[in-house]
């Protein structure tokens, strides 16, 4: 088993990295990041670094969306939540499934801000519809700013403490399939933020 996992491992950093890589550096080179967006985005995240040393409400609104992230993974794989725990510092699932994908889904996925992008989206689309208004949204990069930057520094302070997220014999594998999604679906993220018009001119074909 552990042999497999090596292989595995070596296959993905070999063959689908640089793919993934590729797809990712497509994504930011068709990425607008100018104007007053990345501003508010850059106010976000410093506020967000600031607030991460002087308060602990974010890691209580991480530790949630940590937790939310397993369940999700969890019904994916078709599994049944016996229980659901938020503490102060700390949370856990209980369930009748376990892999890797549902230990490492928070790590894999920025879960607050896609949902904060879904609402942005929705914004949009109502507010074109009914108002023809194209502009602003502004707080909606200030808050993803912020929550991107949160969801990075715990995530990599849990995998620094050795978090029970990530078996001992996975390691290699784990830090791979990690570093890789996160990856793409932080470009991602980032390209449908700021090109959040053009996107939606490309669907609605308004």
């Amino acid at each position: 088993m552990e042999n497999i996992k090596i292989l595995v491992a070596t296959v993905m950093f070999l063959f689908i990295t640089p793919i993934i890589v590729g797809i990712g550096v497509i994504l930011v080179r068709n990425t607008d990041f100018r104007g007053e967006k990345l501003v508010y985005m850059g106010l976000g995240s410093v506020l967000a670094l600031l607030l991460i040393n002087f308060t602990s409400v974010l890691r209580r609104i991480y530790i949630f969306f940590h937790e939310v992230a397993h369940m999700i993974a969890a019904v994916c794989f078709s599994a049944r939540i016996f229980e659901f725990r938020v503490r102060e510092s700390s949370g856990y699932i209980k369930s009748d499934k376990n892999n890797i994908f549902i230990r490492l889904a928070p790590y894999l996925l920025p879960i607050i801000c896609y949902i904060l992008l879904f609402i942005y989206y929705n914004v949009m689309i109502y507010m074109r519809y009914y108002h023809d208004h194209r502009e602003g949204y502004s707080i909606f990069f200030f808050l993803i700013g912020l929550f991107y930057v949160v969801t990075t520094v715990y995530n990599v302070k849990l995998i620094v403490q050795e978090t029970s997220d990530i078996e001992k014999n996975e390691v290699m594998l784990s830090f791979l399939i990690i570093l890789n999604i996160y990856f793409l679906t932080s470009t991602a993220l980032f390209y449908l933020l700021f090109n959040g018009e053009v996107v939606l001119d490309k669907i609605y074909f308004l």
